[in-house]
């Protein structure tokens, strides 16, 4: 794998949670942030507030998520 994915040089890895425009339900709090998590139906983007950590929306906008494969425009033999 580190030969396609080479090591990060960063110390810490995060993900940026852009702020959606919208109020929680629960505790009407305004820091809801939308950003990609791995569920058990696989990646997805959630809308999530980050006071009580309500999740508002989950998406699943493709079968693999953000995720996309190294192999994705490989063409192949009509043998596998």
């Amino acid at each position: 794998m580190s030969a396609l994915y080479p090591r990060p040089k960063d110390e810490f890895l995060y993900v940026h949670r852009k702020l959606a425009d919208k109020q929680c339900p629960k505790c009407h709090g305004k820091n809801v942030r939308r950003y990609p998590v791995l569920k058990p139906r696989g990646w997805a983007i959630t809308i999530k507030c980050q006071d009580c950590f309500h999740e508002l929306t989950v998406e699943y906008p493709r079968p693999a998520g953000p995720f996309v494969p190294v192999t994705k425009d490989l063409k192949f033999s009509p043998i596998g």
